[in-house]
């Protein structure tokens, strides 16, 4: 993400960027440099500085764009922001909620779709929003208020969590029966049961190259991620008195496949259901 984001940012804006990982940092800094010299930037016009601490971006920064996977993780990174003397005037404005789709192949490609919430109280905010998530991606929506973007990620989640384990079955059930996998799969992208999980995230192995199936299930979504979305998809729904006829059977699956495969990503349901199978 971040990587377009430079990349398509102005050239004299200067980027500063924060992470848990400095190899990770190292290797950004590393990268962005390549790529404005390959443009042909006169070196030092693409700036990419290396923050201390969250403080320090909130202090420099006009736009703050964070991308964190739990609340925990949410906390340690605003607490240190406003604990320190005055709250720094970025964080004075708003705050937008704006969950992103596409995952990791998405993020690296440059074609993630964002759905965002925020209140409109000016004219062209939503045109200025849009903008500045584009940098990092082709598509974005306004799903309402405060708050409405979040409720939208859930809801299309929802249907993701339940669509990767009936494909998983599917193609589980499929090379029980003995089907080619690729042919399988070609046809399900065009029928009706064509799908991301699919047609992307293929949950077999060298069906789809550069799938997380075709790296060792290297996650692009971890299992416990889905699982966390599905949770709170199922808690708002319960607040909101809304049944869900599949969500606690997909949720005991996600907790028994996250048991066994830790850190994995989520299609990796299939490698659990086929080990069964051959049991």
């Amino acid at each position: 993400m971040a990587r377009n984001l430079r990349s398509k940012m102005p050239r004299a804006d200067p980027l500063f960027v924060l992470d848990i990982s400095q190899a990770t940092l190292d290797k950004f800094v590393e990268e962005t440099g390549q790529d404005a010299a390959s443009a042909g930037v006169e070196e030092g016009a693409c700036q990419v500085q290396v923050a201390k601490n969250a403080r320090e971006v909130a202090e420099k920064a006009d736009i703050i764009i964070t991308c964190l996977p739990t609340v925990k993780m949410v906390k340690d990174t605003f607490a240190p922001m406003i604990k320190e003397g005055s709250l720094p005037e970025t964080l004075q404005s708003r705050f937008v909620d704006a969950p992103v789709s596409g995952g990791a192949v998405g993020a690296q490609a440059g074609k993630l779709s964002f759905m965002f919430g925020t209140d409109v109280d000016s004219e062209g905010l939503v045109d200025y929003l849009k903008s500045v998530l584009l940098l990092m991606g082709t598509k974005a929506w306004h799903m309402g208020g405060q708050g409405c973007g979040v409720s939208a990620k859930l809801a299309n989640n929802y249907i993701l969590a339940i669509n990767n384990i009936a494909v998983s079955e599917a193609l589980n059930m499929g090379r029980e029966w003995g089907l080619d996998l690729h042919k399988l799969t070609e046809l399900i992208n065009s029928s009706r049961g064509h799908c991301w999980p699919v047609e992307v995230n293929n949950s077999v192995p060298g069906v789809v190259q550069g799938s997380p199936a075709s790296k060792e299930y290297t996650p692009g979504c971890p299992v416990s991620m889905i699982n966390k979305d599905l949770g709170l998809a199922m808690s708002g729904a319960s607040d909101a008195k809304t049944p869900l006829l599949l969500a606690e059977t997909a949720r005991e699956a996600y907790n028994k496949v996250d048991g066994e495969y830790q850190g994995q990503d989520f299609s990796v349901v299939y490698q659990y259901l086929s080990r069964r199978s051959s049991a």
